[in-house]
């Protein structure tokens, strides 16, 4: 199994000797193994064994994204929809040409792209983008239900807490928000409204006006 020059002796049936040398190498074949982790509200971050002479090839198994594809060592990708996703990673190495690649489904994409494409609460954020007297408005559809309203910026960091597991009967809810908002110097925040478990997120642009 070890890399070096063998010598090789074979006698046949009459007794003759026929010497030889067989060199053996070894191909270094690369590590296609990786991990991810969420980036943002609709984002994943993947990462990749980095090796010495190896080149990358992504494959998201998103083919609505015009980004299906990277060569990036540690790519972020944002997928269009909700939904179990098969990412690809082929792995070259380039002195030795050897080739391995990995598949992972990753699972159900972060709730939070569902919640962009269903508003059963009619929640709304306006105007958008954001100005001092922008407004948060919502319906809860049952008495005593537990809603919380946070704020994340693009690395999925909870950035405020307008209101936390407050309990509120049926209605419409509005209030303003901007002035709170625009003290953040992000160009772009997540608002993310919860009632009794289930996520809606709305994506705010920021004025920053002071």
């Amino acid at each position: 199994n070890a890399i070096g020059t063998y010598g090789v002796a074979v006698t046949n049936s009459q007794g003759c000797i026929g010497l030889d040398e067989i060199v053996v190498t070894h191909k270094l074949t690369p590590n296609s193994d990786f991990t991810y982790q969420r980036n943002g509200i609709t984002g994943v971050q993947f990462f990749a064994n980095v090796g010495l002479g190896n080149t990358y090839a992504w494959n998201f198994g998103d083919p609505n994204s015009s980004s299906n594809v990277s060569s990036l060592s540690n790519p972020i990708h944002e997928f269009t929809t909700k939904g179990s996703f098969i990412v690809t990673l082929t792995v070259t190495n380039i002195s030795s040409g050897c080739v391995t690649s990995t598949k992972k489904d990753i699972g159900d994409v972060w709730s939070a792209i569902a919640s962009t494409k269903s508003n059963p609460f009619n929640f709304e954020v306006y105007p958008n983008p954001i100005s001092n007297s922008s407004m948060i408005k919502y319906n809860v559809l049952k008495e005593n239900s537990d809603v919380s309203i946070e704020v994340y910026n693009l690395l999925g960091e909870k950035v405020y807490s307008i209101i936390n597991n407050v309990i509120q009967g049926f209605g419409t809810y509005e209030f303003e928000i901007g002035e709170l908002i625009n003290n953040n110097n992000a160009a772009m925040l997540f608002i993310q409204l919860n009632i009794n478990g289930k996520v809606v997120t709305q994506k705010v642009l920021l004025n920053n006006v002071k």
